[in-house]
């Protein structure tokens, strides 16, 4: 499987802060690029920020606060 159709079908899923982990960590120089563990740990703790960062915008968009 490629790295588009990988990264197309996290898009699918809704887990749009993983796919740009992943981008990110395949960017990376190869020396530099996490094991397999470290970078599943970093996809999910990279999606668990964005939907976070989303409740919050949503929140603040109810709350009409400027």
């Amino acid at each position: 499987m490629n790295v588009q159709t990988t990264v197309d079908q996290l898009r699918k899923l809704k887990l749009s802060g993983m796919a740009r982990a992943y981008e990110a960590a395949l960017a990376m120089p190869v020396h530099e690029q996490l094991t397999a563990d470290l970078l599943i740990g970093r996809l999910a703790e990279a999606e668990l920020q964005q939907r976070i960062n989303q409740k919050t915008e949503l929140y603040l968009r109810q709350s009409k606060l400027r």
